[in-house]
């Protein structure tokens, strides 16, 4: 789930831009903790198939799975993929974003989330539309923004941090 944010901030005198691009940076693992935490397991939920529009599995599909699994939960058909997504996250960053020619593009971060799941959540059954891989980490409507202002919010309680424990050195 790549995603793109533009942050503008005030040049002020106490921030340079190195400092504010750590703090992005360190920042950004804890927007992938907090996706893992509290959005992340709505999509092996009812709800989050239609919140996050899988596509529709075949009524021959769902009707064998209600009698076999008593249930008819996207993503899942036992506990497996779960309890082995939800078990376990590494999370890797702040690693600077490299572009062509192996440069670092100024400013740019990327934190990555690292799931342990089943290899059937990356096979497509019979040629089928449905990219279960993909479906496990969409973004529905909103949750963008959420993220957004929870990056916001910590790299700016980050910063506060770092330079109020910078004034109250003794030394």
């Amino acid at each position: 789930m790549p995603m793109q944010w533009m942050i503008a901030y005030d040049r002020k005198p106490e921030y340079l831009p190195d400092d504010f691009d750590a703090a992005v940076g360190v920042e950004l693992e804890g927007v992938v903790q907090f996706w893992w935490r509290y959005f992340f397991p709505r999509h092996f939920t009812a709800r989050g198939a239609q919140i996050y529009r899988y596509e529709p599995r075949s009524q021959k599909y769902m009707q064998r799975k209600l009698r076999v699994k008593h249930h008819q939960d996207p993503l899942r058909w036992s506990d497996l993929t779960r309890a082995m997504a939800m078990g376990s996250i590494t999370i890797q960053g702040p690693g600077a974003k490299y572009g062509r020619g192996g440069r670092r593009m100024m400013g740019a971060r990327e934190a990555r989330g690292l799931m342990n799941v089943p290899r059937y959540i990356f096979q497509n059954p019979r040629g089928k539309g449905m990219n279960k891989a993909d479906e496990m980490t969409r973004l529905a409507p909103g949750e963008a923004g959420a993220l957004s202002r929870v990056l916001q919010e910590r790299t700016v309680y980050r910063l506060q941090l770092d330079k109020f424990a910078e004034t109250m050195m003794i030394g």
